[in-house]
């Protein structure tokens, strides 16, 4: 079925640049704040990055990039592997998956946190199938009985003296590299990779305000994306796709003049004014119930107000300001823009957050093992304490039966790729589009390269950071 076009509703936008960096949102920042520091521009990280407009196809529908990509890129970065929240006593676990390789990361008695393979030294056999746990005192494999202890000792062997000494060098689970920054667990298959905090750079500065570590989980989705998983990374690394897709969230998204700051490393963000009415919409004037409801939220009454979308965003941030506000969090760490918008980070290669005081929305894409067809797309969301019978924002997106207190750890639920509409209105519009992009890169139409417009650049950036990777050139995870 053809799209339904609606030209009446959209306005042409007048002085187009080609240089989106310059769409500043917030040209006034509040000094001292992260608005407020100097920032490098895409061609100083990258002088090359024009020539990123165009992107062969190959990268997203060659099988062999499968292993090219695994060879040249996941086993060189810091990759995330979970939240701080799953390790909060000693004995809890969590498992990560990464094309054939398994991670256990666990915090032992000493209250350390350790990462190790998930494979046991004898034949292999994976020791933990379970997504999380707690208050374990050690792994047992369940083939042969093999036992390690939470720092992946081995304390166990079967029939040990029926094993020829010279095989039973090196029994203990092999040690993954693993460092917390921001209450966020990364593990690096690279052993001379700089530190953790050294590779997230600036982004460091804009994660820290968000106080992650406080947050738990309260949503934990696998979803088997019927694409490459860059092809699904794309469709969250730009806005552009709105104005159609999401054309519901005109009316309180600027979709267009966006913010986006780069950082070394491959790492970025952009800064999407919410409540505030889209440049493409005729009717910029009236309180619509987004503004509605963003005034219920915060405790104004919308009958009693005065005035239009913009003093209505002022009157959130306001309110949010007060020591009494309805959600009974600190704001006082924030900018007032990020009382309202939406702060849409990336952590190279394969992470975003969708960034808010009132919880994190954190989407990461891993690639499958044997078909450059198929991903993995994870979803996790992230809350703070909150007051005392206060639910999140809607537009965290968080069902109402939710348990938000942090007492309990919801289990994680698994999608196939026929159950786009199960992950919402949004992100199932988003999932749908995505395999129609995968399939159609194969078209000879396609003349063999896709490409992007400047509102894109961040995935231009993605694509300049990868290719460093990609020929050798970046071998550290730190080298800029």
């Amino acid at each position: 079925m053809a799209a339904n076009l609606h030209p009446d509703d959209d306005l042409p936008i007048k002085n187009q640049s080609l240089d989106q960096e310059s769409f500043r949102i917030n040209p006034n920042p509040v000094p001292g704040s992260l608005d407020d520091r100097p920032r490098l521009r895409l061609k100083e990280l990258y002088p090359n990055i024009d020539n990123y407009r165009t992107v062969p196809t190959a990268s997203y529908i060659d099988p062999s990039s499968i292993k090219q990509e695994w060879e040249s890129l996941w086993t060189k970065t810091w990759l995330y592997a979970g939240h701080i929240c799953d390790l909060q006593k000693p004995g809890d676990w969590f498992r990560f998956e990464i094309n054939h390789e398994s991670v256990i990361v666990a915090r032992n008695a000493k209250g350390n946190i350790n990462a190790y393979s998930n494979a046991c030294r004898h034949r292999g056999t994976r020791l933990a199938t379970a997504e999380f746990g707690r208050g374990a005192k050690g792994f047992m494999c369940p083939f042969h009985g093999w036992r390690y202890d939470m720092s992946g000792r081995n304390i166990r062997i079967v029939d040990r003296d029926t094993f020829a000494p010279e095989t039973l060098c090196d029994v203990d689970l092999k040690q993954v590299r693993c460092e917390v920054a921001h209450g966020l667990v990364f593990v690096t298959f690279n052993p001379a990779a700089g530190s953790l905090r050294e590779f997230l750079g600036g982004m460091s500065d804009v994660l820290e305000s968000y106080a992650i570590d406080r947050m738990f989980i309260v949503k934990d989705v696998e979803y088997n994306m019927l694409s490459n998983w860059k092809t699904a990374l794309d469709a969250f690394q730009e806005a552009y796709h709105t104005q159609t897709t999401h054309r519901e969230f005109k009316p309180m998204v600027e979709d267009y003049f966006i913010q986006f700051d780069f950082y070394a490393n491959g790492h970025n963000r952009a800064l999407t004014p919410h409540l505030k009415v889209s440049q493409r919409l005729r009717d910029r004037h009236t309180l619509n119930h987004f503004f509605v409801n963003a005034l219920k939220e915060v405790g104004i009454d919308p009958e009693g107000f005065e005035g239009g979308p913009e003093a209505a965003r002022v009157a959130v941030q306001k309110a949010k300001r007060q020591k009494d506000n309805k959600y009974g969090l600190d704001y006082s760490v924030f900018t007032d823009d990020q009382l309202t918008d939406d702060w849409n980070l990336t952590v190279f290669p394969n992470i975003t957050f969708n960034a808010h005081p009132e919880g994190i929305l954190l989407m990461r894409f891993r690639p499958h093992p044997t078909n450059v067809d198929l991903s993995f797309y994870d979803v996790q969301i992230f809350v703070p304490k909150l007051k005392d019978g206060v639910r999140p924002p809607a537009y965290m997106g968080v069902a109402p039966d939710v348990d938000i207190s942090g007492k309990t750890r919801p289990d994680r639920v698994y999608f196939e790729g026929k159950d786009a509409h199960l992950l919402g209105p949004v992100l199932g519009a988003d999932a749908t589009n995505v395999p129609r992009a995968q399939q159609g890169m194969k078209s000879q139409g396609m003349n063999g390269f896709i490409r992007f417009a400047e509102s894109e650049r961040r995935i231009q950036q993605f694509h300049a950071e990868r290719e460093l990777y990609m020929s050798g050139r970046k071998v550290l995870a730190t080298q800029s």
